[in-house]
C-alpha cells in the first residue's frame, strides 16, 4: 500500500513528491488537478496554438515526473511547476525564432551563388542575409520576434529575452543600424 490512500487527506504539499516517486496514482492526479490551472495561466501569457501549449504542458509535467525528487521544500511545487513551465515557453519561442533564422536566412549565401550572375533582387537578399548573420545571436533573436508574423508584444519579447520591455526599442534601433551597413557595405562589393 502507498504512503496515502487518497489525495484528498493530503491537506499540505508535505509528502507529495514522494508519494508520486512512489508511483502513487492518486498523488500524481491530486497533483496534476491542483495545479493544471498555474500552468495554463503561466501559458497564457504566450501566444501558442491548442497544441503546442498541450506540448508544453505535458512537457512541464514530465520534468515534475523526473525531478521530483529534487525539489527541497514540497511547499514551493507551485513556484518551481510556474517557473519550468515559463522556461519551457520561452525555450519553444526561442527555438521557433532559430528555426526561422535557419529557414529563412542560412541557406541564402553560400558557395551556390558565387558564380551566378545575380539580378539586383537576388544580391540585394544574398547582402540582407550576410548583413542578418553578422549581427549577434541576440540581436538576430531580438529581430526575428519583432519582426515575425505573427510578432509578440514588447512585454513577452522582454520575457523570452529576459530583458527589461525598455532596453528593446533602443536595441532595435541599433540592430537595425548595423544591420544597414551591413547590407550597404555587402551590396557595393557584390556590385562591383
Amino acid at each position: 500500500m502507498t504512503r496515502f490512500a487518497s489525495v484528498a487527506t493530503i491537506t499540505t504539499e508535505e509528502g507529495v513528491l514522494d508519494a508520486i516517486g512512489a508511483g502513487d496514482d492518486a498523488a500524481w492526479a491530486g497533483v496534476t488537478s491542483r495545479y493544471s490551472g498555474l500552468i495554463e495561466a503561466v501559458l497564457s501569457e504566450f501566444r501558442f496554438d491548442r497544441s503546442t501549449r498541450d506540448d508544453v504542458i505535458q512537457a512541464t509535467w514530465l520534468k515534475l515526473f523526473e525531478h521530483a525528487h529534487t525539489i527541497r521544500d514540497e511547499r514551493c511545487l507551485g513556484g518551481w511547476l510556474r517557473t519550468t513551465a515559463r522556461r519551457l515557453a520561452i525555450d519553444v519561442v526561442r527555438q521557433r525564432a532559430r528555426v526561422l533564422l535557419i529557414d529563412d536566412y542560412a541557406a541564402v549565401e553560400g558557395p551556390i551563388f558565387d558564380d551566378l550572375d545575380l539580378g539586383p533582387s537576388q544580391r540585394e537578399q544574398q547582402a540582407l542575409c550576410a548583413g542578418f548573420r553578422a549581427l549577434s545571436v541576440e540581436s538576430q533573436e531580438l529581430l526575428s520576434l519583432v519582426f515575425a508574423d505573427d510578432p509578440l508584444p514588447y512585454a513577452d519579447i522582454a520575457r523570452v529575452l529576459d530583458r527589461p520591455v525598455g532596453s528593446l526599442g533602443p536595441t532595435r534601433a541599433r540592430a537595425l543600424d548595423k544591420l544597414r551597413s551591413h547590407y550597404e557595405a555587402k551590396l557595393s562589393t557584390s556590385a562591383a
